[in-house]
C-alpha cells in the first residue's frame, strides 16, 4: 500500500496523463475508456484499492451499459460509489447527475459517493436530508488546480483511511449539520426519483420493503423491464440515424415505460391522490 505521498506523485503522474488525452475527442467522449484508463486507476494507485480483486472493487454498468458505476468494498461489502462520466460531460453542478449518483448510493444505504469525469471529482454525502441534491455536496475538486487541502479530502476515500479510521474518518463530519436521511425517507427519494428509471425497476421491486408482495407484478416488471433494455439495444444499433424503425421504438420505449409505471403504482397500492403527487414531482 502507498503512503500518502507516493499517493500524491501517483495522483500527479495521472493527472499528466490526463493533460496529454484531453484533447483527443475520441478518447474525452468515451466514458469507459475514461473510467479504464484514469478513474480506476486512481483508485488503484492513489486510493490504495485492489481493482483486480472482487471483494474490493467492482463495476456495475445501467442504462445501455453507458453509466458505469463502481462499487468500492471491504470484504464484499460496499462502502462507497463512485460513478464515471466521460470528460464531456460537465458534471460541476449538475443537478441530474447529481440526484443519479445520491439514488444510487441510497439504493446501497452509502453515506457517500463520487460523481467523476477524473478531471472534477464532485464529493457528495448522501445520508442526510436536502430539500436539493446540490445541497449534498460537500466539494467539488479540479485535479488542474488541486490543493493540497483537496488532496487531503480525496485521500480520505483511500483504503489507508478508511480501514483505519472507519467512523472517525474526517469525511463523516462534513455536512454535519444536516438531519441525518431516515430509512423511510431513503425509500422515499429512491422509489420518487427511480420510478421511470428502468434500471431501477428490477432492484426496488426486490428491495424496497412493501406490506405485501406480489410476485406477479414483479415478474411482469421484471419482464418489461427486459424488453425495454433489449429495445434500447436496437435503439444502440441504429445509432444517431433518424429512421421510422427508430422512431417506432423510441415509441414503444416510451409505451412500455408506462407500463411499467403503472405496475409499480399498482405494486406499492399508491392511490390517485398519491400518484397525482408523484407525477407532479417528476415533471
Amino acid at each position: 500500500m502507498n503512503t500518502k505521498e507516493q499517493a500524491r506523485v501517483a495522483l500527479n503522474g495521472l493527472i499528466k496523463k490526463y493533460e496529454g488525452l484531453k484533447a483527443n475527442k475520441e478518447f474525452s467522449s468515451n466514458e469507459s475508456q475514461v473510467s479504464e484508463s484514469l478513474i480506476k486507476s486512481f483508485v488503484k494507485i492513489v486510493l490504495g484499492w485492489d481493482t483486480s480483486d472482487f471483494s474490493e472493487f467492482k463495476v456495475e454498468s445501467r442504462v445501455r451499459g453507458k453509466r458505469s458505476d463502481m462499487l468500492v468494498c471491504l470484504n464484499g461489502v460496499t462502502q462507497f460509489i463512485i460513478e464515471a462520466k466521460s470528460l464531456v460531460q460537465d458534471i460541476s453542478g449538475h443537478n441530474e447527475f447529481i440526484k443519479q449518483t445520491i439514488n444510487y448510493a441510497n439504493s446501497k444505504d452509502k453515506a457517500f459517493a463520487i460523481l467523476t469525469n477524473f478531471k472534477h471529482f464532485v464529493i457528495i454525502r448522501c445520508d442526510i436530508k436536502v430539500d436539493n441534491s446540490l445541497k449534498a455536496v460537500v466539494k467539488t475538486l479540479n485535479v488542474e488546480n488541486l490543493s493540497d487541502a483537496d488532496f487531503d479530502l480525496l485521500y480520505n476515500f483511500s483504503k489507508e483511511i478508511w480501514v483505519e479510521k472507519c467512523q472517525e474518518n474526517p469525511l463523516f463530519k462534513l455536512h454535519g449539520d444536516y438531519k441525518k436521511r431516515t430509512k423511510v425517507d431513503t425509500y422515499k427519494f429512491i422509489y420518487s426519483n427511480a420510478i421511470r428509471s428502468m434500471d431501477f425497476y428490477k432492484a426496488y421491486a426486490q428491495k424496497i420493503p412493501i406490506p405485501k408482495r406480489n410476485a406477479k407484478l414483479e415478474v411482469e416488471i421484471t419482464n418489461l423491464a427486459d424488453k425495454i433494455l433489449s429495445l434500447n439495444k436496437k435503439l444502440q444499433e441504429i445509432g444517431d440515424k433518424n429512421t421510422l424503425e427508430k422512431q417506432k421504438i423510441e415509441q414503444e420505449i416510451k409505451k412500455t415505460d408506462n407500463e411499467i409505471d403503472e405496475l409499480v403504482y399498482q405494486l406499492y397500492e399508491i392511490t390517485e391522490e398519491e400518484k397525482k403527487i408523484i407525477e407532479e414531482s417528476l415533471k
